[in-house]
């Protein structure tokens, strides 16, 4: 029986319980880079019976199957070798890690609808590089691909970074998204290409001594300059001031016109009546003064 001999350059993590997704693709690799058919057991199991005397190839895969087991719980922590070491076979010990950091059926497709969410609301955050834009993004897309979500690929992971980025960018991106192999770029080049733009970017704001601020602030100008707009117009200190000023306006309206009807009227009771209109005091009758009442001349 010929034994099986590899050394791996790549360094695999503990897991203690926590980011299962990427310790399970890491060891996944592992696993298939020592020998693909060592992956078939641990996917697929040992398919037959084992006999007390089993032949040539039975023994190879029960002898690929202690070296799975033995790969995998050598890359456990001692409290989650203690909890599955009664695994019998490296199937099982990988099913039941599934199982439990995975979920059951229902937990995982709530959290597949969680980190979904996630990745559609996501955003780039302040003054951040794009290349620790794209590490998040990257996390997110990485955990829902290993939970199965076939519709994250990796194109729709370089639409969802150009996306995010601000209107520093919008030359550029609009150039990769008009380039016919847009579909097919890797995520490497369209880092690449960011990475060039935003250390230029940076230059050049070192060059004419601009904030490094200067973007991150335009950006959330212009994101909250309708939200600006919408709260002023219902800004109670500037309707208090509108509705001040009106009132003020409309008092100084009335006092003049107040003022302007007195005027009118003092003005009219100066000028003379007619003697038509006086009644005389003495023999009480209209038409004439008391002084030509000709109740006089009869006393006389």
């Amino acid at each position: 029986m010929s034994s099986v001999s590899y050394k791996s350059h790549l360094k695999i993590p503990i897991f203690d319980g926590t980011d299962y997704p990427f310790w399970k693709e890491k060891m996944k690799i592992r696993l298939r880079a020592i020998d693909e058919e060592m992956w078939n057991v641990v996917s697929n199991g040992l398919n037959f019976e084992i006999a007390q005397v089993p032949n040539d190839q039975e023994r190879r895969l029960i002898q690929l199957d202690a070296q799975a087991k033995d790969e995998i719980g050598g890359h456990l922590s001692r409290t989650q070798f203690l909890r599955y070491r009664r695994c019998e076979t490296a199937k099982d010990l990988w099913d039941i890690l599934e199982k439990i950091n995975e979920g059951v059926s229902s937990q995982k497709e709530a959290r597949v609808d969680t980190l979904r969410a996630k990745f559609n609301r996501f955003r780039r955050i302040g003054n951040e590089s794009c290349q620790q834009t794209f590490d998040r993004l990257s996390d997110i897309a990485n955990e829902l691909q290993g939970l199965g979500a076939k519709d994250i690929t990796d194109h729709e992971v370089v639409k969802k970074l150009l996306r995010s980025l601000d209107s520093s960018f919008d030359t550029l991106v609009l150039m990769i998204r008009e380039r016919p192999d847009f579909k097919t770029l890797d995520s490497a080049d369209i880092m690449e290409r960011l990475n060039t733009h935003e250390e230029q970017e940076e230059e050049k704001r070192d060059l004419y001594g601009s904030n490094k601020k200067n973007h991150a602030l335009k950006a959330a100008a212009e994101s909250s300059a309708e939200e600006i707009g919408e709260e002023d117009s219902d800004d109670p200190e500037r309707i208090s001031k509108d509705l001040a000023l009106i009132t003020k306006r409309f008092q100084r309206f009335r006092q003049k016109n107040q003022y302007q009807k007195k005027g009118s009227s003092s003005s009219n009771s100066s000028k003379p009546k007619p003697s038509g209109e006086y009644t005389c005091f003495k023999c009480k009758k209209p038409g004439h003064f008391i002084s030509d009442c000709p109740l006089w001349e009869a006393e006389i």
